[in-house]
Formats: C-alpha cells, sequence, structure tokens
C-alpha cells in the first residue's frame, strides 16, 4: 500500500483527544481506505451474534454508513454504537464504519471482502455468537 495522507485534526469536544486521519490506496478496492484512531478504553465486553458480509449478497457498490467503499478491517455495528468505535473480536481489531440493518439490531456483521471467494468465506463463518470488546470513553 501506497501511503497518501496522515493529518492530525481536532475533532468534537465529546472525544477530548486529536483524531489522527490516515488515508491509503488499496489497490485490491481500487479506492482509498480511511482509518482512524480509537479511543482506547476498554468500556464494555458483551456477547453478540456475528455475521458476514460482501458484495454479492448485500452491498452491490458497498459504500457505507460513513461514505467509504467497504474495506477489511470495516464492520457492520449495532446503532446505538457510534461510528469509527474500535471493536475487538477473536483478538482482530474491527472499526465500526456501518450499521446494521434496523431488523438486524443487536448484531454485529463484518466485512469480508468482493467476489465470489469472500462470499464463500462469508456463507462458511455463517452466524456465530461471540464475545466482543468495545472500546471508548
Amino acid at each position: 500500500m501506497k501511503l497518501l495522507i496522515i493529518l492530525a485534526l481536532l475533532v468534537p469536544s465529546f472525544y477530548n483527544e486529536p483524531l489522527i486521519y490516515i488515508r491509503q490506496e488499496d489497490p485490491k478496492i481500487d479506492g482509498v481506505v480511511s482509518a482512524y484512531t480509537p479511543r482506547e478504553e476498554e468500556t464494555e465486553v458483551i456477547q453478540a451474534d456475528i455475521t458476514a458480509y460482501t458484495d454479492i449478497e448485500t452491498c452491490g457498490d458497498c459504500i457505507m454508513a460513513n461514505g467509504e467503499k467497504a474495506h477489511h478491517g470495516a464492520i457492520a455495528c449495532p446503532r446505538e454504537i457510534p461510528l469509527y468505535t474500535k471493536v475487538k473480536i477473536d483478538n482482530i481489531i474491527y472499526y465500526c464504519k456501518d450499521r446494521t440493518h434496523k431488523k438486524y439490531n443487536g448484531r454485529f456483521d463484518i466485512f469480508f471482502g468482493y467476489g465470489k471467494n469472500a462470499y464463500k468465506l462469508a456463507l462458511n463463518f455463517g452466524k456465530q455468537k461471540k464475545e466482543i470488546i468495545i472500546y471508548g470513553d
């Protein structure tokens, strides 16, 4: 990946800290990926249903709730969890950049990628109940 931009931004006062914004070119998705520094304090550990999604069954052009094109490391989270919140599932870090459908609120949905192989992996993943660590204030 080719690093394009690193900017330090001031964010709304409810974060009480600067936010680092990193943009990277990702040839796998023909676009730009954004990453944000999360708030690091672990606030909650929950058990929840986890599923997986790809472009094939759900999103077509795959623009997430935050306006970015879907990419690895992104997860659709329940509506009560703020966008850009860091969550950990099975020691893998994800960032809440999308929303689950209202009828699935309470579920977490991991983006598995584009194409038939990603779709097969998502089907094999199925629906699992797992521990989720949510980081926040």
